[in-house]
């Protein structure tokens, strides 16, 4: 491909092409979205509205909190994708990160990339590899010290 797609050539478009493209990949989330809000026991639904609890109040107060625990690790999941995004950039910029059309679509891991194949320094393209793992790992870590104040499991528990 010798040159790029014209949304792709555009910096000002770069990005929302890419947020376009990155759309595709929701299913996965809407399918553990889906087994989350199917999890939720309905007698608690039939509960509250015996109680005269209206479908806000029912989304607010069974709904929500039910489904914590798969918003906790949808959130992780897209933390850790989003700092390791690299395929789709590479392949929209033509396989091809020295234009200057592609320094709109540069993220960390094509850094890396063009580091360790394109200017054959692999040493430090392991430690920026190294970096990025801590990153990730600190970022996760304080997703998890964090979960104990909005995260709520059914039994009161993290693990069953």
């Amino acid at each position: 491909m010798k040159h790029p797609l014209m949304w792709f050539d555009d910096p000002n478009m770069s990005k929302w092409a890419l947020i376009i493209m990155g759309l595709w990949g929701i299913g996965d989330t809407m399918i553990i979205f889906l087994a989350g809000l199917l999890d939720i026991d309905k007698s608690l639904y039939e509960s509250a509205s015996l109680e005269g609890a209206n479908g806000l109040q029912q989304f607010r107060f069974i709904t929500l909190p039910l489904m914590t625990p798969v918003i906790f690790f949808s959130a992780v999941t897209g933390i850790i994708g989003s700092f390791q995004y690299f395929t789709q950039a590479y392949i929209a910029t033509g396989l091809s990160i020295n234009n200057d059309y592609s320094k709109s679509m540069y993220f960390y891991a094509t850094h890396i990339y063009e580091t360790a194949f394109q200017q054959y320094d692999m040493g430090y393209a392991a430690s920026l590899s190294w970096f990025l793992l801590f990153v990730t790992l600190i970022c996760t870590v304080i997703m998890l010290l964090t979960q104990k104040r909005w995260v709520h499991y059914p039994n009161g528990t993290m693990f069953k």
